[in-house]
């Protein structure tokens, strides 16, 4: 006989999982939201940043300047090539060169065109999702002399990896390089990754903003390539330390730095070179100390993709673009309050640096019934970011103490009491034993 509560069983097993649970990492309903809008993720990004976040990237003729100098006239193929701050510098430097830039982004794209350095003699840009598209649609079969991917395939979820490879492999000339960067296991920005619910699948990660990232191991990356048609010229794992002196915090970055071609497309003695490349600064099974000795000293010339951006992400800092103005209008009231971003609210586990709704429905009874505080000393407990039902009272109690466990949260919160409430006001941290 079926038990009574047989529909609700059945409903409950019907439930989507929305939300994950502790240290369970993203959810299947995120995870898959995450890939089918990745797209739409990057072109807020965009919006938003502009060409604003990554520097150009000027080591380009240093690490790389001898496979792209030389006699003849080079087409290159910049993928993921976001603002444009690899073709640009590419341009200046080599005159003989003609770069091919795609992104999935239509506004990276456009930021490209509407660069003041931007020609169509020099520079062809075009909207292309290597997972889906066919890029031989744009680019000739086996013409190119050259493909650069910096920190471009980590935004690729790793199933989807081997499309874009097998893509990039047709148009690429037999004698043609790859030339790749790209996030290493270990790296600072990863170990921050695991304290949260950010985890989509083993080194995959969700950024706050939506954009994904992945950190490749050396088993993974030289297994990826040598599947899809490539062999291994140069792999370096490049260990630095950026240090923000002014706020005496040290960021220790780790990333892959290689070269790659198609299989059969060079010489032997240059694939027996390669290999003893790989064993000296590749393998895993050496100590990562002895690893990073042995890198100490040419690292040293390596530059970094940083930006303040990345920085903030980095370190756990707040940036001002990761912030949004919002006005809220109490009765007799008019607060101008910076809260996190809607873009990043989804995956931000700081549930203080929102304004919530049950918080504006307080603060406009508080603001029509002033009595309630009036001649009182209130506490305002778990205020968040906005203190907006603290800011209202302020005006009839005696006083008003807002208080919350997030250090982020609070830190905004001062900004927000100092540019909406005159003196006085302290604002302390609260210590409960």
């Amino acid at each position: 006989m079926a038990s009574w509560n047989q529909p609700q069983e059945e409903a409950a097993a019907q439930k989507i999982q929305i939300y994950s649970t502790s240290n369970t990492g993203v959810s299947p309903f995120w995870r898959d939201k995450y890939e089918r809008d990745a797209k739409k993720y990057w072109d807020v990004f965009y919006k938003r940043h502009q060409d604003k976040f990554f520097k150009d990237r000027h080591y380009l003729d240093k690490e790389w300047g001898h496979y792209i100098s030389g006699a003849g006239k080079k087409e290159i193929l910049e993928v993921g090539c976001g603002a444009g701050n690899t073709i640009f510098p590419l341009i200046a430097t080599y005159p003989d060169v003609f770069i091919h830039a795609c992104d999935f982004s239509p506004r990276a794209v456009n930021l490209v065109k509407t660069h003041k350095d931007f020609t169509e003699n020099r520079v062809s840009a075009f909207v292309c999702d290597l997972t889906i598209d066919d890029l031989s649609k744009h680019i000739s079969t086996s013409s190119l002399d050259i493909v650069t991917m910096i920190f471009v395939l980590s935004a690729v979820s790793p199933e989807k990896m081997p499309l874009v490879l097998q893509n990039i492999r047709k148009v690429l000339k037999p004698s043609g390089r790859l030339l790749f960067r790209d996030y290493s296991v270990g790296d600072l920005a990863q170990e921050r990754f695991a304290g949260k619910d950010q985890k989509i699948s083993e080194n995959f990660y969700v950024r706050g903003d939506g954009t994904r990232a992945f950190y490749f191991s050396n088993d993974f990356l030289t297994s990826l390539f040598k599947e899809n048609g490539f062999d291994v010229e140069e792999l370096d794992l490049c260990c630095k330390q950026v240090e923000n002196r002014s706020r005496e915090l040290v960021m220790n970055r780790r990333w892959f730095q290689a070269v790659f071609y198609v299989t059969g497309g060079l010489n032997s003695s240059s694939c027996n070179e390669a290999s003893v490349k790989v064993d000296l600064f590749g393998q895993e099974s050496v100590k990562p100390e002895v690893a990073e000795n042995a890198l100490k000293e040419s690292v040293n010339n390596f530059e970094v993709d940083l930006s303040e951006s990345v920085a903030s992400e980095m370190f756990g800092i707040s940036s001002p673009e990761d912030n949004e103005m919002i006005e809220v209008n109490p009765r007799g009231c008019s607060l101008k309050i910076r809260v996190l971003s809607k873009e990043y609210q989804h995956t931000c586990k700081s549930t203080g640096l929102m304004l919530w709704e049950s918080a504006r429905l307080m603060a406009d009874v508080l603001a029509r019934n002033p009595t309630i505080v009036a001649g009182k000393r209130m506490l305002e407990l778990g205020c968040g970011c906005g203190g907006i039902c603290s800011m209202v009272s302020a005006n009839s109690a005696d006083l008003v103490v807002a208080t919350d466990g997030d250090p982020k949260a609070l830190e905004l919160l001062n900004r927000n009491v100092t540019s909406n409430l005159k003196p006085p006001f302290v604002t302390n941290c609260l210590q409960i034993d």
